[in-house]
């Protein structure tokens, strides 16, 4: 949700339909403004932190199913989602996407084939982990969206978080041994 603004200028010519968007080229901005973004729920990041120290295996697939359940049950309310975007050769693409929240820091990139109507997305989803900071590891995913525009598929990437919890949970036994 939100209140979206958009600045396009693009020029094309062809013979048809196809033949005019697979030609057209340009650029623009876009930006959107006190909104919520559903189903990127910040808050999965410190419940699993918590799981983790409740017993929960560092295990890919319980983290993985324990993160999207967590994701999935809440939403992340934003300022302003803003970038560029091109068009060349029948593909628009939104590169260096950033979302700005308090709770939550997203960027990444997306590109919709306007020839077959397909979008690619791949975003990067990172918290501040406060006190539970280590060196060398973050709390963040990647979030992939592959598929057809109007219902493509949601990926996640949960390896660099898990990257971090087991780092972390290595100090706490190193802290613990010492």
């Amino acid at each position: 949700t939100g209140s979206f603004d958009l600045f396009l200028e693009y020029q094309g010519s062809g013979r048809t339909i196809s033949g005019i968007v697979s030609g057209l080229t340009g650029g623009g901005t876009f930006a959107v403004t006190d909104g919520e973004l559903r189903g990127i729920n910040p808050q999965a990041f410190p419940l699993v932190i918590r799981a983790v120290d409740a017993g929960l295996d560092l295990h890919d697939d319980k983290i993985r199913e324990v993160f999207l359940n967590h994701m999935a049950a809440g939403s992340l309310g934003f300022k302003r989602i803003e970038g560029t975007v091109t068009l060349i050769g029948g593909r628009l693409s939104a590169r260096n996407v950033v979302v700005d929240s308090n709770r939550a820091d997203i960027f990444g990139s997306a590109e919709v084939n306007l020839n077959d109507w397909t979008l690619n997305g791949d975003f990067a989803v990172k918290v501040d982990p406060g006190e539970n900071a280590v060196t060398g590891a973050e709390p963040q995913v990647g979030v992939v969206f592959n598929g057809p525009v109007e219902a493509p598929v949601r990926t996640v990437d949960i390896s660099p978080f898990t990257a971090f919890l087991t780092l972390r949970a290595f100090e706490q036994e190193v802290q613990r041994v010492e």
